[in-house]
């Protein structure tokens, strides 16, 4: 079901007395891992947990060694060479007697956990006013309900005149920073705080923390309980066996059908899958490509640059803007190609720690995976208030042009007008010429032949003309 995805692990070991014990985990399936460049396993000690007070995961290894071991992984086929596991060794000391130490990969992130999390939120954000719903997005494959989360101001509440922001986690069971990192997300977006209230007062989030809540509970790493890596089935998901990837194409299909019209590219400002990695330090993003004459090229890389901004754990040069062939599936990529969405987010975070500035690594633990989550709501804030007057600039350019149009219509029309104005004044002096020649009586014809003029002629008016030729006209009507 699981075959090639071996890389977590967790379990329990009692201990009669003080001792020091060495630990070979055999069956690893990754060529590399950052063990190698100095990551420590986690443990929790039940006897330190209670004299200490608190429930605390802690780091240990002496002596930590990530290399291939002797155990192949399948039979020879055909003549070729059988691949091998890597191993990973470890010591670990045990300082009292009769005490019970689990050991893990990463710091466990149960569904359990989850759903109690869900609830406390739920109780205590919503006392003064409805800020965050859950309901069931879909049921799993073994019949779980799979948590929803909508997140916005429900007392200013419109979906036409809102934007949409999709998260979600642990698609991949193993990789529990993610779920860390979506639990700080979630504290932070639904705070009081004046820009978490901004950010739900213009953006709807639909938060799923959990998409394969089935390789949760059944301890697998990437799987699901169809054995398929989920993260490869959003080109083409099976309603029945990947009813959560269907969910989400489905979720936000709706929301472009219903609430964009005209269809507005900024309608969903980012989709984030938050995820771990298990061979690179910090926290980064992978994303879609853009050639370099694009708008979006610069825009894709703006939540990035301002994550990085904001905190040393972030870093922007660990990320990838890229079409890889065996990332084609990946939701990140099918989702920026089916529905246009410009900021279309991996959220990795490195299983070890990350580089401070005096080149030191800092191991990760609860709290800064929990900050990691804050700062990208920090960022969206800053995203969307850019956007915003992005987008009020470009409205008062358009604007200008077309003031400026209708200035520039006024104006020809002016002109136009002018002119036949100019052409009616010129035409007015020959009119006035040829009424002083009739009122004259002198006919130029007649004095060219050398004909005296009648001076009767000279004393007749335009109007008795016009009047004697208007009584004609009757004249010959009557007739």
């Amino acid at each position: 079901n699981t075959k090639g995805h071996h890389q977590w692990f967790y379990f329990k070991v009692k201990n009669r007395r003080p001792t020091t014990v060495k630990f070979n985990i055999v069956n690893f399936t990754k060529r590399d891992s950052v063990y190698n460049q100095g990551m420590r396993v986690n443990y929790m000690s039940e006897n330190l947990n209670k004299k200490t007070g608190t429930e605390k995961w802690r780091k240990t290894g002496a002596g930590i060694r990530y290399s291939m071991s002797r155990i192949t992984r399948d039979a020879m086929k055909e003549g070729k060479r059988s691949k091998l596991y890597q191993s990973l060794t470890f010591e670990h000391t045990f300082e009292t007697a009769n005490d019970t130490t689990s050991f893990a990969y990463s710091i466990p992130y149960s569904f359990t956990k989850l759903t109690n999390s869900l609830q406390n939120i739920l109780i205590e954000r919503n006392r003064e006013d409805e800020r965050v719903k859950q309901s069931v997005f879909c049921k799993s494959l073994s019949g779980v309900d799979v948590p929803l989360l909508t997140i916005t101001n429900f007392q200013n509440h419109d979906p036409r005149k809102k934007r949409y922001a999709i998260i979600t986690g642990r698609v991949h069971p193993g990789e529990t920073v993610g779920s860390w990192m979506m639990e700080g997300f979630i504290d932070w977006i639904t705070k009081d705080s004046p820009k978490a209230k901004r950010l739900r007062d213009n953006v709807i989030f639909k938060v799923v923390p959990m998409l394969n809540p089935d390789g949760v509970l059944g301890g697998n790493y990437r799987t699901s309980f169809s054995g398929d890596d989920l993260n490869r089935k959003f080109e083409d998901p099976d309603g029945r066996l990947h009813p959560t990837v269907c969910a989400v194409k489905e979720m936000i299909s709706s929301i472009l059908k219903e609430h964009s019209e005209p269809i507005d590219p900024h309608k969903i400002i980012s989709f984030v899958d938050m995820h771990g990695h298990s061979r690179k330090k910090s926290v980064f993003m992978y994303g879609p490509y853009h050639p370099l004459h694009s708008e979006r090229y610069l825009r894709m890389r703006v939540i990035p640059k301002l994550m990085s901004q904001k905190t040393l754990m972030f870093r922007y040069w660990s990320c990838k803007f890229r079409v890889e062939k065996s990332k084609r599936k990946a939701a990140r990529l099918v989702l920026w190609k089916e529905f246009n969405i410009c900021n279309s987010y991996t959220l990795e975070s490195s299983f070890h720690g990350y580089i401070n500035e005096e080149r030191e690594t800092i191991e990760f633990g609860e709290q800064n995976l929990k900050g990691m989550g804050a700062y990208l709501g920090h960022s969206l804030n800053e995203y969307v208030t850019m956007l915003e007057d992005e987008l009020k600039m470009k409205a008062e350019r358009r604007q200008e042009r077309l003031l400026k149009r209708r200035r520039e219509s006024l104006r020809l029309e002016e002109q136009s007008n002018f002119s036949n104005s100019d052409n009616e004044m010129i035409s007015k002096p020959t009119s006035t010429k040829n009424t002083k020649k009739l009122t004259s009586g002198k006919f130029e014809q007649g004095s060219q032949s050398g004909k005296m003029e009648s001076p009767a002629a000279e004393s007749l008016d335009v109007s008795d003309v016009s009047d004697s030729s208007s009584q004609d006209e009757q004249a010959e009507g009557s007739s």
